[in-house]
C-alpha cells in the first residue's frame, strides 16, 4: 500500500517574517500577541507558517488618516 506524503509546512522565525513583510521584529511580535498572526512557540522562539504570513491582509502605505504633522511656530523675538 503506498504511503501518503507527509504534509510539510514551511515556518519562519519572527526576524525572518519581519524581513519578508518589511516590518520590525517588534511589530511582528505584536501581531502574534494580538492574535492577528498565528504562531507556534517552541521553547523561547516563535514560528510562523508561511501560509499564515501570506494570509495577512496587505497593509496600507503612508500615514494614518487624520494624522497631521506638527506645526512649527517661529518665535519672532528670536530673529530681532
Amino acid at each position: 500500500m503506498p504511503r501518503k506524503p507527509a504534509l510539510q509546512t514551511e515556518y519562519l522565525t519572527i526576524p525572518q517574517a519581519a524581513a519578508r513583510l518589511g516590518l520590525t521584529r517588534g511589530r511582528v511580535h505584536q501581531f502574534v500577541t494580538d492574535g492577528r498572526l498565528r504562531a507556534v512557540k517552541l521553547g523561547r522562539d516563535w514560528f510562523i507558517a508561511v501560509a499564515d504570513l501570506n494570509a495577512l491582509p496587505p497593509r496600507r502605505q503612508g500615514r494614518p488618516v487624520g494624522w497631521r504633522a506638527p506645526v512649527q511656530v517661529k518665535d519672532s523675538s528670536l530673529t530681532d
